[in-house]
C-alpha cells in the first residue's frame, strides 16, 4: 500500500473515532474511542484540518468533565476517562504547530494540575508535562511557572520528589536563550536550598549536582548561594567539594569573609578547614578579599590582623597586606600608623619595591607624636627595617 492510501486509510480511521467521541458522554465509551484515538495522534501532525477535528472533540469533552470534576474526580471510572483524556491532549499538543490551540492545550492541563484534591492526578499531569519537556526541543515552555508554584505550594516530600523530576529536566535542557528564565533558574535553586534538612539533603543535593552539569547554571547558582545565611553557605560547601566546583568554593569563601564580624572570624576559619576546602582554595579567597577590600570596611582591620598571622599566608598574601597599610603610615593619624605598623611586624615582604618603600615611611615617622609603649613600638620597626 502506498503512503498516500495509508494516509487516507488513517484519516478516515480518525475521522470516524473523532465522530464517535463526539457522539459520547459516558465513562464507558468515551475513554474506549479516546484510547483508540491515542496511537493515531501522531499520524496527524502534517494534516491540520484533521488535528484541528480532534481538538474541537477534545474542547466538547473538556467542557464535560470539567463540569463533573467536583462531584466525581474520585470515582474510578472518572478518573481513568480523565486521565485517558489528559493524554491525548498532551499527545496532540506535541504535533501541532497552531498556537493558540497550544495554549488552550496547555491551559486544560494547568487547570487540573492545579487542582488540590487527588495527588495522583498532580503526579500524572506532571509526568506528562514531563514528557512534553523530554520530547521536544527546549523552548519557552509554558507551563514552567506552574510547575515551579505547584512545587513551592505541596507539603508531601513525595510529591515534591515527583515534581523535582519535571523541574529538574527543565533546568538540564535550558539554554542561553531557551528554556527556563534567570529568574525561574534562580526561583528554583531557591527553592532547593531553602528545604535542606537532615532528613532530605540528600536528594537536594542531587537534583543541584544534577542540573549544575548544564554549566550555564553555574552563574545562576552562585547567585543565590551568596544571598544564603554564612550557616547555608557552609552547609552549601560540602556539595560543592564534592562536585569539585572551585571557582563557586572561592566565591562562596570570599563572601563569607568580605561580610564576616571580627568576632566571629578564628571560628569561621575553623569551620572552612572542617570543611576540608583545599588549602589552595583557601589561599586563593584570601588574594581577593585582600585586593578588594578598603580602609573604610568595617572589618579591615581584623581581616588584616588575622590575615598576616594565618597559617594560610605566603608571600604574595604578606605583599598584598604590606600594599593595604602602606598609605597608612604616611598618615598624621597615629592609629594609622600603629595600626600599620603592628601589621608590618608580622609580615615577611619579599616585594622589593614595596619593602623600599616601606622603609622609607617608616623612617620618616615622627617619634616625638608618640609616648610610652607606643614610642617603643616606633623604635623597634625603625631599627628592623632600617
Amino acid at each position: 500500500m502506498c503512503s498516500s492510501d495509508l494516509d487516507n486509510q488513517t484519516n478516515k480511521i480518525v475521522t470516524k473515532l473523532v465522530t464517535n467521541i463526539n457522539s459520547v458522554n459516558d465513562f464507558i465509551k468515551t475513554p474506549f474511542w479516546l484510547k483508540n484515538l491515542l496511537q493515531f495522534i501522531p499520524n496527524v501532525k502534517d494534516t491540520p484540518a484533521l488535528s484541528t477535528n480532534i481538538y474541537n472533540a477534545l474542547n466538547t469533552k473538556q467542557n464535560w468533565l470539567w463540569q463533573q470534576y467536583t462531584s466525581l474526580w474520585n470515582r474510578e471510572d472518572y478518573k481513568n476517562t480523565l486521565n485517558i483524556f489528559l493524554k491525548v491532549l498532551s499527545e496532540l499538543y506535541a504535533i501541532i504547530s497552531d498556537t493558540n490551540q497550544k495554549n488552550q492545550l496547555i491551559a486544560w492541563l494547568t487547570q487540573y494540575y492545579n487542582k488540590n484534591e487527588s495527588p495522583e492526578l498532580i503526579i500524572f499531569i506532571n509526568r506528562l508535562f514531563y514528557d512534553i519537556i523530554n520530547k521536544l526541543s527546549v523552548y519557552k515552555w509554558p507551563f514552567s511557572q506552574t510547575i515551579i508554584n505547584r512545587f513551592t505550594k505541596v507539603r508531601d516530600w513525595g510529591l515534591k520528589k515527583e515534581i523535582a523530576n519535571t523541574l529538574n529536566i527543565m533546568l538540564i535542557k535550558t539554554k542561553e536563550d531557551d528554556g527556563l528564565t534567570e529568574q525561574q533558574i534562580q526561583s528554583i535553586f531557591t527553592n532547593y536550598i531553602n528545604l535542606v534538612d537532615d532528613d532530605n539533603q540528600k536528594d537536594i543535593f542531587n537534583w543541584i549536582s544534577e542540573s549544575l552539569k548544564n554549566e550555564i547554571l553555574i552563574k545562576h547558582f552562585e547567585i543565590i548561594i551568596n544571598n544564603q545565611s554564612d550557616e547555608k553557605k557552609f552547609e552549601l560547601l560540602e556539595l560543592l567539594i564534592e562536585l569539585n566546583k572551585n571557582e563557586i568554593i572561592e566565591n562562596v569563601i570570599i563572601t563569607i569573609l568580605k561580610d564576616i564580624n571580627c568576632e566571629e572570624l578564628e571560628n569561621i576559619f575553623k569551620k572552612i578547614e572542617n570543611t576540608k576546602v583545599s588549602q589552595d582554595i583557601i589561599i586563593k579567597s584570601i588574594k581577593a578579599v585582600l585586593r578588594s577590600i578598603e580602609r573604610e570596611s568595617e572589618n579591615f582591620e581584623c581581616l588584616l590582623e588575622n590575615f598576616s598571622v594565618s597559617k594560610f599566608s605566603d608571600n604574595v598574601i604578606h605583599n598584598l597586606i604590606a600594599e593595604k597599610v602602606k598609605n597608612l603610615l604616611a598618615t598624621e593619624e597615629n592609629d594609622e600608623i600603629l595600626f600599620a605598623l603592628r601589621i608590618i611586624d608580622n609580615l615577611n615582604i619579599n616585594d622589593e619595591r614595596k619593602l623600599k618603600a616601606i622603609k622609607a615611611l617608616i623612617q620618616d615617622i615622627n617619634e616625638n607624636n608618640f609616648q610610652e609603649d607606643d614610642l617603643k613600638l616606633v623604635k623597634r620597626i625603625k631599627k628592623k627595617y632600617e
